[in-house]
């Protein structure tokens, strides 16, 4: 692994733009994926913390247990039916209400939500997925070492990324235009940049069909071992294991990465995702993802964050 252009940082640096605190959760890490614990309409509940999916939701095998109400048509008239789309396929969904929820300081009172038709959490041991239509207001510490997650509101100029870590901090962009504001990278493999997105909710990382191919990389190929992977939707997609000689994300280089070669694909034509960055690459860092200022910066190695 080689490294290089670090930048040493401590809070004083970023005194024009201050960071209130949220929410700070106690997480674990099961499956491969972040689950948090909180309270739903009085009842304690389990969320997968997943960056890569568009809308939070609970599953409707939860519904019921945590309280959830179908939602009337006074409820902004929003009383229809949808689908959800993910890595996985789809799955059938409907809005429902939330009278309170509490995770960690992160509140909310009567809000709609939806509620899905899938098993995706309940596989993980969860009720539901916090996802980018909360997450994304807020600059996320994911503070892995810890076993912590802090959510901060980012006040004043933050044109850059704020951030209170200390020792070895590697910036990188946040790139524009993604369907569903997703946090997204460019990374690079071979001769080639690829699109990737900072998915806390998978526990692999994944390189899809197109950049595959690109790559020379058939994910159907004989000899190597084979890996069957569900997301949202009810189907199930394959593929094979491979390690990826060099993987450089930003200023960092990494040898000899195993990577799911999927035979699937994810976004759409315009903006397609060419490959998920999982929870197995992530945890090497202490991640701190700024949606203020669009950047993503890696604490390597990685480091409690200091005590506020």
């Amino acid at each position: 692994m080689a490294a290089a252009l670090a930048v040493c940082a401590a809070p004083a640096a970023f005194a024009e733009c201050r960071l209130g605190r949220v929410a700070d959760m106690p997480m674990r890490v099961q499956g491969g994926k972040l689950l948090v614990d909180g309270m739903v309409n009085g009842n304690k509940a389990t969320m997968v913390f997943d960056t890569g999916t568009a809308q939070s939701f609970f599953a409707e095998a939860s519904v019921q247990r945590l309280n959830i109400r179908a939602m009337q048509r006074e409820d902004h008239n929003l009383n229809t039916l949808g689908r959800a789309y993910g890595f996985g396929g789809s799955a059938s969904a409907r809005p429902v209400v939330v009278k309170h929820l509490d995770f960690g300081g992160l509140r909310a009172r009567d809000f709609a939500i939806w509620a899905e038709d899938t098993k995706a959490p309940g596989r993980m041991g969860a009720d539901g997925m916090l996802s980018l239509d909360i997450l994304a207001k807020y600059d996320i510490d994911l503070d892995l070492t810890s076993q912590r997650i802090r959510l901060f509101y980012p006040m004043g100029d933050c044109l850059h990324a704020a951030v209170y870590l200390h020792g070895n901090l590697y910036p990188i962009p946040m790139l524009a235009g993604s369907d569903d504001n997703s946090p997204h990278i460019a990374v690079t493999i071979g001769n080639q940049t690829l699109t990737a997105m900072i998915d806390t909710g998978s526990p692999n990382t994944v390189l899809f069909r197109g950049a595959a191919g690109r790559l020379g990389l058939d994910p159907n190929k004989a000899g190597f071992p084979r890996v069957s992977a569900r997301g949202i939707g009810h189907g199930v997609t394959s593929g094979t294991v491979r390690k990826i000689a060099a993987i450089g994300v930003g200023d960092l280089e990494f040898d000899n990465v195993p990577v799911l070669v999927a035979d699937a694909s994810l976004g759409s034509v315009e903006h397609p995702t060419d490959m998920l960055l999982g929870m197995d690459f992530l945890s090497k860092f202490h991640p701190w993802i700024s949606f203020s200022s669009n950047t993503l910066v890696l604490q390597y190695p990685p480091a409690p964050s200091p005590s506020e």
